[in-house]
């Protein structure tokens, strides 16, 4: 089925599925992105303490879209969220396909705490001297 001509064929096709892998998942967490501000970005304060809100409705288009569930499709929106506004760079790298969409989920989850603040105080922290002993 793949004789493509030897192995270092096999690896250079192998190497462009995996690329197109991620710039599909950079793409989807594009359009899951969109469709959570479509549903969000005009809420007022009733809208947004309702059972349903639009949180609540992008999720559940998301899940039946995608086949997931709604916890999962909420994961989805978080990730494509982050992406989007907090690692504009690591979506760059995914939609290149110079990482994974599993890697730029890790990224995207165990960054999560990283505020701006916490980072600047990190920065002057590394800049500080030594303790002289």
């Amino acid at each position: 089925m793949f004789d493509l001509g030897g192995a270092a064929a096999l690896i250079e096709a192998l190497r462009t599925a995996t690329r197109a892998e991620a710039a599909a998942a950079a793409q989807r967490w594009a359009l899951i992105a969109a469709l959570v501000d479509w549903h969000c970005k005009d809420e007022d304060e009733a809208q947004a303490s309702a059972a349903l809100d639009g949180w609540e409705y992008a999720a559940a288009e998301i899940s039946a879209a995608c086949g997931l569930s709604r916890e999962s499709a909420a994961g989805q929106m978080r990730i494509a969220l982050a992406l989007r506004d907090r690692l504009p760079k690591v979506g760059a790298l995914l939609e290149h396909g110079e990482i994974s969409a599993k890697t730029a989920a890790a990224i995207t989850w165990r960054t999560r705490l990283v505020t701006e603040r916490r980072l600047n105080q990190l920065t002057l922290h590394e800049n500080a001297k030594p303790p002289p002993f």
